[in-house]
């Protein structure tokens, strides 16, 4: 079990509900998960628990078999490096760096030469598994918004992390783009073996995906 939530809820000043209610969830490895539901339904909220981009009031989180110390910075961010990868709506690529330099981010603080020279030919051997290698001295206002988007999905795996988090990852794409794109990440996940949740407004990208949830008023059931 790569990850499980454990009875987690979670609130917000102001809200006179919680956004999510004792909400559970188990991650296996080499599984891909969707999450659908209505906007405000609290998606984001619950892919950030699993990343430890946020805390829950109540319940547990469990990642590769242990509870996160969310007092621990350096552990906190060294459990993001290592074991999961976060792509989003937007592709946040640093505009000034190339393709290139904008997937090596997250090998900055590897420290190990070896490792680091490996993970490097990884994101380069993934770059052209989607068909950027002759783009990578290319910045981001210089290729499409889904050559980007594919960019921000191999800096995600650079580090072969167990756990693919992705955010509506197709949402500023059109169909066809967004089709592609869930294709390919799927492809990637069956090859790679590693767990993927997708969040998603999409049924037809949901039912891509081996397990869909459905997040609603704070419950999560599986259709």
């Amino acid at each position: 079990m790569i990850a499980e939530l454990q009875a987690v809820s979670k609130s917000y000043p102001l809200m006179e509900t919680k956004v999510l209610n004792e909400v559970s969830l188990r991650i296996p490895s080499n599984t891909s998960i969707a999450i659908t539901g209505p906007s405000g339904s609290g998606k984001s909220t619950l892919l950030n628990i699993l990343g430890t981009l946020d805390t829950p009031d109540s319940g547990k989180l469990i990642l590769d078999g242990s509870e996160p110390n969310y007092s621990d910075n350096q552990l906190i961010s060294n459990i993001r490096n290592k074991l999961i990868g976060f792509v989003f709506q937007s592709h946040h690529l640093l505009p000034q760096l190339t393709l290139l330099e904008n997937i090596q981010l997250p090998l900055l603080p590897l420290t190990n030469n070896s490792e680091k020279q490996q993970a490097m030919e990884r994101g380069i051997a993934l770059m052209k598994r989607i068909g950027l290698s002759e783009k990578l001295n290319s910045r981001p206002s210089q290729v499409s918004v889904g050559e980007c988007q594919r960019t921000a999905m191999v800096r995600a795996m650079v580090n072969s992390p167990k756990l693919l988090l992705a955010d509506e990852p197709t949402g500023s794409l059109d169909s066809e783009n967004a089709s592609l794109l869930i294709d390919l990440l799927l492809e990637l996940q069956k090859e790679q073996g590693f767990s993927m949740v997708v969040v998603t407004h999409s049924m037809e990208i949901a039912t891509k995906l081996q397990k869909v949830y459905q997040l609603k008023s704070g419950s999560l059931k599986q259709i």
